[in-house]
C-alpha cells in the first residue's frame, strides 16, 4: 500500500509518499506507517497519530533545504548515454533537478 499526498510550500506542491513499513520488526503493528519526503530529507518510520503534525511540519523542512546556500560546484564530464540515464532516474525518484538527485546519491542520504 503506498499512498502519495502534496503539500504545499509557496506556489509549490511537493509529493509526500506515505506507506507500510518494510521493515519486519515494525510490519505487524497495525498504525505504523513510513513517511518520505525526498525535498525535505524526510524518510522516516512513524505512528499514524503523528502525520498530522508531519503535514504541518514538512514545509518547514523544505524551507530549511532550500535556505542551504550552495557556492561551490564540482564538474563532471559524463557521456550523453549516461546523462539520458541519469535524468530518467532524478526525474522517477522525484528529483526538481539531476543536481539534487546527484547531490542525494553521492552523499546518501535517506
Amino acid at each position: 500500500m503506498e499512498n502519495i499526498i502534496y503539500i504545499q510550500h509557496w506556489t509549490r506542491k511537493y509529493p509526500v509518499i506515505i506507506s507500510k513499513t518494510m521493515d519486519p520488526e515494525l510490519s505487524d503493528m497495525k498504525t505504523t506507517i513510513n513517511v518520505e519526503c525526498k525535498e525535505a530529507w524526510f524518510n522516516q518510520v512513524r505512528d499514524i497519530t503523528d502525520l498530522t503534525w508531519l503535514i504541518e511540519y514538512l514545509p518547514e523542512l523544505i524551507e530549511e533545504r532550500r535556505q542551504r546556500k550552495k557556492q561551490n560546484t564540482i564538474n563532471l564530464r559524463i557521456t550523453s548515454e549516461e546523462k539520458t540515464k541519469i535524468e530518467a532516474l532524478a526525474k522517477q525518484n522525484w528529483y526538481s533537478s539531476v543536481s539534487s538527485y546527484i547531490r542525494d546519491k553521492a552523499l546518501v542520504i535517506n
